[in-house]
């Protein structure tokens, strides 16, 4: 433990901040005896930890061992969060919580006085169940700040890079045997709690001190960090009082566990979440004196709505931020309320939380290491302080503190893979804190059809979406397949760039092993998400990053003939699609997509003596869709470039038209219009050599009568090719009109209709939404920002005409800048 002789031991590094009660002791409040004075004011400690990294001595916060072969069942019998489903070294954030619904405290206080979590253990053994506790002499310090994992990895010998947020390890750490590290705390930053037996923790304490990185902070740091970060404080922000709906935590409950409703006062949680509740937390800004807790909370005209539960200046912000408790039909973001503060109304605003963005780490490593890191399936906004029942464990044991929560697993089926040790001591397997989080919620089990909140219904879907991701890694191709389909559902009909862009390396890891490792049908899917992925980020530095990563394995797998031609099939479309986003500015990138889709689709070229190849089922798919890819990338060209295009594969594309497929010749056909588009746009007098023949041609196939073709085969080729044939006569192009929302765009040429449909098929039905709200769809098109309409705006609708122009000299200007951008890449090709 944090002994005495340590303080004395330190007291040159430690002065003034307010004196603060050292926690002395691992083994409950009554050892928390000297205190001491820290060098640093509380606001340089609170800065420091946002710059640089802290340690907090956290040993009130008491560690025990639950195990038994019922341990599960009855942690799950005092707590709302799903532990059956945790995975080895994996954490999960949940409450106590009483019959009536209120989140708990001191579960256990001491060694003597073990209180309401010791009770219940006699209650459940006394029914027979096989569980037990054990009270573990450990200390428990936190390393927080952004450079902590640089100080700690020069101590242990695990990759810190494999270590994420809510996932645990046990490791000698300087030496030191015997600590657990977990990635987690209580500052918003990036950090790690480390259970240390008590004999070593002045030891490593000073070794961790040793490095110029690290201060030593104290509680009134840690309580404006967990401010800042909107982390609760138990007895302040929630008590027996507050049930998880009203304190905006409904995320901690699992969704087997709602639809159970085994745990403690679930009737009275469950039906809260259905209709809502008459209060809510939110978070609160304002200027002037800072607000403290018990400061009224008022409405706009004076009407006392609620309590102010925790309030300081934010040392970042340099403005005034609390939380507290309002009535729910005022909790709406954005809301102006009123605090009083010594008497006086002062203005205030309820806002978002965290007021500080949190920096947890969720797997955000070079795509090129070794390791592959675990996204831990928990909201990345952990609440509540003091107490807890611990930290980070084996799958047999639990460590409880009393008001954070979070269980972490390690060792298959109660066995912890270390040598020499007993079956009691098998029989011991996750570590837990008390935790929650801070942004408000409402959630609504599924299938009730009942209204949801538009924030929850976000969370819930987040998620859903971590889960997915975190199963991308899993060890069952089934599974990751299942995984693959459920991203490709919500990427294409959702846009998510918020959520994906600190994700997007973890994403882009998986993918790549997928494609790697994976079989043809997870290739495939792979490579449609990873299309999907940089529809999502966008034109910008973070889709570039990830398409740098892809493009070599999506060619090698494109290029591969022992490759299944589903995948790739996939790989070209997202080639193709991906370097049109990604890469639109990058000559070189651009330069080898188009030679590896170019290698694919000459296979169906004329051979020697002027006649088609035979090609076995199915490659003429992949030639369609390798040569809808290359167009596409086409229109990004300089003109020196499509010039050689040009005269290089008209001449072949026109003797594709014989091919006995119906699709690749359709794909032909559009291309062949493409490319004369480019061509005209380069030269208005543009003109095949051969275009006589090439016209008879194209009127063969817009009135071929074959009764050996299908129906609707014959129908499209005639209809696609009097198109291609009355363009390249007559340069008439029949415009197409696309609607979405109370806006619509206008299809009128074969470049624009190219890139269309490009999204289209990697957007499928979801199209219309992203062209809605996608920022790079929008500026592709030339709709300029997303619109927010209200009532008179749906009204006034404008006219089509009026919206046609505007469409078209949209596209005309981006056409411009576009084209811009190609003789800046015409010397490179």
């Amino acid at each position: 433990m944090l002994a005495r002789a340590f303080a004395n031991r330190l007291c040159n590094r430690l002065s003034r901040e307010t004196t603060r009660t050292v926690g002395l002791g691992a083994t409950g409040r009554q050892d928390r005896q000297a205190s001491t004075e820290y060098k640093d004011s509380h606001i340089n400690s609170h800065m420091h930890t946002r710059q640089h990294c802290s340690i907090f001595d956290v040993s009130h916060m008491l560690q025990t061992k639950v195990y038994g072969k019922d341990r599960v069942k009855f942690i799950e019998s005092l707590i709302v969060g799903d532990i059956a489903e945790l995975k080895d070294n994996q954490g999960t954030l949940s409450l106590f919580t009483n019959t009536k619904g209120g989140i708990m405290d001191d579960l256990i206080v001491t060694k003597t006085d073990q209180g309401y979590l010791y009770a219940r253990l006699q209650e459940f053994k006394a029914a027979g169940h096989d569980v037990d506790l054990e009270f573990m002499e450990e200390s428990l310090i936190a390393l927080q700040g952004p450079s902590m994992a640089q100080v700690l990895q020069k101590g242990v010998g695990d990759d810190l890079r494999k270590l994420t947020f809510m996932t645990s390890v046990l490791t000698p750490v300087f030496g030191i045997q015997g600590c657990r590290v977990t990635r987690c705390g209580y500052t918003g930053e990036d950090g790690v709690e480390i259970s240390v037996p008590s004999k070593d923790v002045v030891s490593l304490t000073e070794k961790l001190l040793a490095d110029s990185e690290v201060k030593l902070a104290g509680l009134g740091a840690r309580d404006s960090l967990r401010l800042e970060a909107g982390l609760c404080l138990y007895g302040n922000d929630i008590d027996e009082t507050t049930t998880p709906v009203e304190a905006s935590l409904v995320w901690t409950i699992g969704k087997r566990r709602r639809q159970t409703r085994d745990f403690p006062g679930a009737d009275i949680i469950v039906s809260q979440i259905k209709a809502k509740t008459q209060r809510k937390r939110v978070g609160l800004l304002s200027t002037g004196p800072p607000v403290r807790q018990h400061t009224p909370i008022l409405s706009s005209d004076g009407r006392v709505i609620g309590e102010v539960t925790s309030g300081c200046p934010s040392p970042c912000l340099k403005q005034n931020v609390a939380m507290g408790y309002v009535e729910a039909g005022l909790s709406k973001v954005g809301t102006s309320i009123q605090v009083e503060v010594r008497k006086k109304a002062v203005p205030a605003v309820v806002s978002k939380m965290p007021f500080v963005p949190t920096k947890y780490y969720m797997g955000h490593v070079s795509t090129h290491s070794s390791c592959m890191c675990k996204l831990a399936p928990v909201k990345p906004d952990p609440g509540l302080d003091n107490t807890r029942v611990a930290s980070p464990a084996f799958k047999t044991m639990f460590t409880v503190s009393l008001h954070r929560f979070s269980l972490t697993v390690s060792g298959k089926n109660g066995v912890r893979g270390e040598s020499g040790v007993s079956d009691d001591d098998l029989a011991s397997d996750v570590l837990s804190h008390y935790s929650s989080a801070s942004e408000s919620a409402s959630v609504v089990e599924e299938g009730t059809g009942e209204v949801v909140d538009e924030q929850t219904a976000q969370e819930e879907t987040e998620d859903k979406l971590k889960q997915c991701i975190d199963n991308l890694m899993d060890k069952s191709a089934k599974t990751r397949l299942a995984a693959l389909e459920s991203l490709r559902l919500a990427f294409s009909s959702r846009v998510l760039y918020e959520f994906l862009l600190e994700r997007r390396f973890t994403i882009s890891d998986c993918l790549e092993r997928s494609l790697r490792k994976g079989g043809g049908e997870e290739q495939a899917a792979a490579a449609t998400v990873c299309a999907l992925l940089c529809v999502q980020l966008g034109g910008g530095v973070e889709g570039e990053e990830g398409f740098k990563i892809l493009r070599p394995i999506l060619s090698s797998i494109l290029i591969d003939s022992c490759a299944t031609l589903s995948a790739r099939q996939s790989c070209a479309r997202a080639l193709g699609m991906c370097c049109y986003v990604s890469a639109s500015e990058d000559a070189e990138d651009l330069l080898k997509s188009l030679g590896h889709l170019e290698s694919v689709f000459v296979g169906a070229y004329p051979l020697g003596d002027g006649s088609l190849p035979t090609v076995k089922a199915g490659t003429p798919a992949l030639h369609s869709a390798a040569l809808q890819s290359w167009a596409l990338l086409c229109t990004l060209c300089p003109a020196s470039r499509i010039n050689t295009v040009l005269n290089h594969h008209l001449p072949r594309l026109h003797a594709c038209l014989e091919s006995s497929e119906v699709n690749f010749r359709i794909a032909v056909g559009e291309t062949i219009a493409l490319l004369y588009e480019l061509g005209r746009d380069i030269d208005q007098e543009f003109e095949y050599e051969d275009c006589d023949a090439l016209c008879d041609s194209l009127k063969s196939l817009a009135t071929d009568g074959n009764k050996h073709r299908a129906k609707n085969d014959r129908r499209k080729q005639r209809s696609i090719f009097r198109e291609v044939l009355h363009y390249i006569e007559n340069e008439d192009f029949t415009e197409e009109k696309i609607q979405f929302g109370i806006e619509t765009i206008y299809i009128d040429g074969w470049m624009r209709r190219r890139i269309y449909d490009a999204f289209k098929e990697v957007l499928e039905s979801g199209v219309r939404h992203h062209l809605q709200f996608n920022p790079l769809l929008r500026d592709i098109f030339g709709l300029g920002p997303p619109l927010i309409l209200d009532a008179s705006v749906k009204a006034s609708r404008i006219s089509r005409t009026e919206r046609h122009l505007f469409n078209s000299a949209a596209f005309k200007a981006r056409t411009k800048l576009r084209n811009k951008v190609r003789d800046k890449r015409a010397d490179v090709m």
